[in-house]
């Protein structure tokens, strides 16, 4: 099974403390979304999926490390994830999304100024084969409709991500 993760996902479950800089004081809890974060990790890992993390994602997720760590980072990184491109593929998907949301009603339309990053992080995981896309976020969570992944927020308890899942190769057993 090959599942896509948001850039929070990683802030949240990482270990690394990301530079603190002035931002403006967050509305959610914090810890909670942590716990939740290392335990989708957790459980993802557990069921041998293959996660997929964006390129972008990964940009974003640097700029809060020092610059000095950033390698060492992208090494580990790639040690437990796959990382994806934002390849041409990506790009026409992006593209197509871009072009659709701007049809979804004025409620439904991103407002944030990293909209287009979002849609090239979804794009991305799409392109990467992701059936299954975890993000907190309810408008990345429509974007991941939108292009015909599976839109999950992370795990509040513990249950098998996959149940229901079809098995797309019937010869290997479900992961």
């Amino acid at each position: 099974m090959i599942v896509g993760i948001d850039t929070m996902v990683l802030i949240w479950a990482l270990p690394e403390p990301h530079i603190k800089g002035k931002k403006p004081p967050s509305t959610q809890d914090v810890a909670e979304m942590q716990r939740r974060a290392k335990f989708l990790l957790e459980t993802l890992a557990e069921e041998n999926a293959d996660v997929v993390v964006p390129t972008i994602t990964v940009s974003e997720w640097l700029t809060g490390i020092d610059p000095s760590k950033q390698g060492t980072f992208i090494s580990e990184l790639q040690e437990s994830f796959t990382l994806a491109a934002f390849n041409p593929k990506a790009a026409a998907i992006a593209a197509k999304l871009f072009q659709d949301v701007q049809n979804l009603p004025a409620e439904d339309k991103p407002q944030r100024k990293c909209m287009k990053a979002d849609m090239m992080i979804v794009a991305t995981a799409k392109a990467a084969d992701a059936v299954r896309f975890f993000s907190h976020e309810p408008r990345v969570r429509k974007y991941v409709e939108l292009v015909g992944m599976e839109a999950k927020d992370l795990p509040k308890t513990g249950t098998n991500l996959f149940s229901g899942v079809p098995n797309p190769d019937p010869k290997k057993k479900p992961q």
